[in-house]
């Protein structure tokens, strides 16, 4: 039951193909596990921040995002910004 939930046939061995996608938290075909709980994906901290991913940040910078601020120090709504900076 558990290998036809997951999509595996019992007859053949495995590809890598469809073990990277066992690996990857789908069915061995690609699809979705019926019943298994889909987290929400998060934004990268550099993202919410407005941050420069090709520099390290300036001293300005990083006193803006510490203060809840995107690095150019426009205002982040307060709810987003006191996750954002907990994550930073």
């Amino acid at each position: 039951m558990l290998a036809e939930r997951l999509g595996i046939d019992t007859v053949k061995a495995l590809t890598a193909a469809e073990i990277a996608n066992l690996l990857n938290g789908q069915r061995a075909d690609g699809g979705d596990i019926k019943g298994k709980q889909q987290q929400a994906g998060t934004e990268g901290i550099g993202t919410i921040f407005g941050m420069d991913e090709s520099r390290m940040p300036t001293r300005a910078e990083l006193e803006n995002v510490l203060a809840g601020r995107k690095v150019d120090g426009t205002i982040l709504p307060m709810e987003a910004a006191e996750r954002a900076l907990r994550r930073f």
